[in-house]
């Protein structure tokens, strides 16, 4: 939010904004991509991920860091939506 209102405040149109910030962050979603794309491979890999969600749900709910408006998780299914 913080760069959004910076690149902003130069003048730049929403759409500009956008557009700056996706490509900024281009190579690290990447990254990120073959990560999962790997971790997809491994056998088990949801209950890992799912696992890990319902933890990290936890802390932040702990926290405070992150306001859930829900989270649901079933055996092949985690959605959630946070604030």
């Amino acid at each position: 939010m913080a760069m959004c209102l910076e690149i902003k405040s130069f003048g730049y149109s929403d759409k500009d904004t956008i557009e700056i910030v996706n490509k900024g962050f281009e190579k690290r979603r990447n990254f990120f991509k073959r990560i999962i794309a790997v971790i997809n491979l491994m056998p088990n890999s949801f209950d890992i991920a799912r696992k890990w969600n319902i933890s990290d749900h936890e802390k932040r709910v702990k926290d405070g860091s992150i306001t859930y408006d829900y989270f649901n998780v079933s055996k092949d299914k985690v959605e959630y939506s946070s604030s």
